[in-house]
Order: structure tokens, then C-alpha cells, then sequence
């Protein structure tokens, strides 16, 4: 999952609580009014001078459209921070407070801005600094077109759409080798973490875990997600962990180490939907987590 996507997730699922429980108390919970009272705590605590005091419910319906192409990722972690407060105080969880949860919002923006800045310089590049399949693709000649069309060719193509259709193929085998290629990395590379593999519905689904002591409650996997999902909240270095599951009294014999970057990484995969399970920390320490499964 791209990191954008992730930090939508997040924001996503904290919404859909905290109007939830807005909206059970019988009191308005639409963005524009959650933006509004957003903008007023930012305003009164750590706004710098000078600093754009325009915030409304469109800047929040701009962070999560629907439409991943038109989505956005927030300019101001101030703004997106003192949202945050708010639905969670809607909630009626403990509010965010300045310590980790705080630094793991900050992490979770970081990385979205980051990679929407690498996204954007890649769209801006020139073609000669583009991979042969990419360039071969970006300077595909047009397609044959009104009063210019050619002698059909027996399956009804004109010589300069057939050409087309062929630049096509051959840019598609090239970056189906390139993909090829990148799979046979050796083993040292790095893994591919979940959030590459698993859709957005499975994240949105994700709960708090409490490791305590080295191990943690049991939970139950879901419909929603394939694998056994983790992911570190706090800035506290990595955790290594192992699946265990209730119905055969067993736990994985390998452990993963899933480390503190914000992102969700896989601890098992294939997990039957309804199984029980939960789990265990090498070392015996008592950390907060968020899993999805």
C-alpha cells in the first residue's frame, strides 16, 4: 500500500469511529463541523505566526476522496494533528496524546509526503531519463486518425495503429521482464512489507493490540484481510513476534521482526478466517500495536 493510502486508512477508520459515537450522542458530526472546532485548537495552541488559518471540511473531504488519484496528503501537520485530537476526543478514546501516538501520526505523514513527492518528480521527468519500456510507451506515436487514416490491414488496422499495438506489446514484455527480474532478487534483499500486498478494507478494519510481558490478547481473524497483519505504534525500536493459535495449541517455529516504521508488515499468512490466535514477543516486552487480520 502506498503510504498516502495508509495515512488515508488511518484517518478513514478514526472518522468512522468518532462520528459514530458523535452521531450516537445525538450531536452533529459532519467534517465542516469537526474542521471548525479542529481550527480553533490549532489556532490556540501551536499555530506559528503568520501560518495559513484557512481549514474547512473541503480540505478534510480533499484527504480522503474517494478517489485515490484525487486524494491528498495535508500540507500542515498542525492542521492534520489538531484533527486528529478532535475525533479522537469524539470517540470518547483517550485523547491523542503528545507522546507516541502524536509521534506515530507525524511518522505516518512524514512517509506520505515523502512518497508523494517522489510520485510527482517521476511524473515530471523527462523521457530520456525513463526505462526503455517506460519511454517506449510515453512516445507512442498517435493512433491513426481522422482523414488520415491507411489502407486497412486484413484485421480491420490501419499500419500506423498496428505499429501501435506492437510498440505496446514489446513495452509490456520488456516491463514484465523488469517485474522478472525484480522478484528474483536474492535473498538478502529487502521483503516486501504487507502494506504492498494487502488491499485498503483490510487496514481499515486494523485494531489496537497490547503486547503485555511478551504476549497479547487473543484475537480473531477476519474475512477482511489473508494474513496476520502487524504494525508497530510506537518509536521504541522493532518487535519480534510470532503467530500462535488457539484451536491447535501452537505458535509459528520462525519469528518475524517487524520494526517501527508506521507501516503494517505480514506475521502470517493464509490464516483461516475465524481462527483464533495471538501473539508472542521474543524478548517479553509490553508494547502497543495495531494488527489487522
Amino acid at each position: 500500500m502506498h503510504p498516502r493510502d495508509q495515512l488515508y486508512t488511518s484517518l478513514q477508520d478514526l472518522e468512522a469511529r468518532a462520528s459514530a459515537a458523535r452521531r450516537s450522542a445525538g450531536r452533529k458530526s459532519g467534517r465542516d463541523v469537526a474542521a471548525a472546532q479542529a481550527l480553533h485548537r490549532w489556532r490556540a495552541s501551536a499555530a506559528p505566526d503568520g501560518a495559513d488559518f484557512k481549514f474547512s471540511g473541503a480540505n478534510i473531504r480533499s484527504w480522503l476522496h474517494p478517489d485515490a488519484d484525487r486524494r491528498s496528503v495535508p500540507k500542515d501537520f498542525g492542521k492534520l494533528w489538531a484533527l486528529v485530537c478532535v475525533w479522537s476526543e469524539w470517540s470518547g478514546e483517550p485523547p491523542a496524546a503528545v507522546g507516541d501516538e502524536r509521534s506515530w501520526w507525524e511518522h505516518l505523514w512524514s512517509l506520505a509526503r515523502e512518497a508523494d513527492s517522489r510520485s510527482s518528480s517521476l511524473a515530471m521527468a523527462p523521457t530520456d531519463t525513463l526505462t526503455p519500456a517506460a519511454r517506449a510507451v510515453a512516445t507512442l506515436p498517435p493512433a491513426d486518425g481522422p482523414g488520415e487514416a491507411s489502407p486497412p490491414t486484413p484485421g480491420g488496422l490501419g499500419p500506423r495503429a498496428v505499429a501501435r499495438v506492437a510498440l505496446i506489446v514489446l513495452a509490456s514484455a520488456l516491463i514484465i521482464a523488469g517485474a522478472t527480474h525484480v522478484v528474483r532478487q536474492p535473498a538478502e534483499a529487502e521483503p516486501t512489507p504487507a502494506s504492498t500486498t494487502v488491499s485498503g478494507t483490510c487496514y481499515g478494519g486494523a485494531e489496537p493490540v497490547a503486547i503485555r510481558d511478551g504476549r497479547s490478547g487473543t484475537a480473531t481473524a477476519s474475512a477482511r484481510c489473508a494474513d496476520v497483519n502487524l504494525q508497530v505504534v510506537e518509536r521504541a525500536g522493532p518487535l519480534t513476534v510470532r503467530v500462535c493459535f488457539q484451536r491447535t495449541h501452537s505458535c509459528q517455529d520462525t519469528w518475524t521482526v517487524v520494526p517501527d516504521d508506521g507501516l503494517f508488515h505480514v506475521v502470517a499468512r493464509d490464516v483461516r478466517d475465524g481462527a483464533k490466535y495471538w501473539f508472542e514477543e521474543q524478548s517479553g516486552a509490553t508494547r502497543k500495536a495495531r494488527q489487522a487480520s
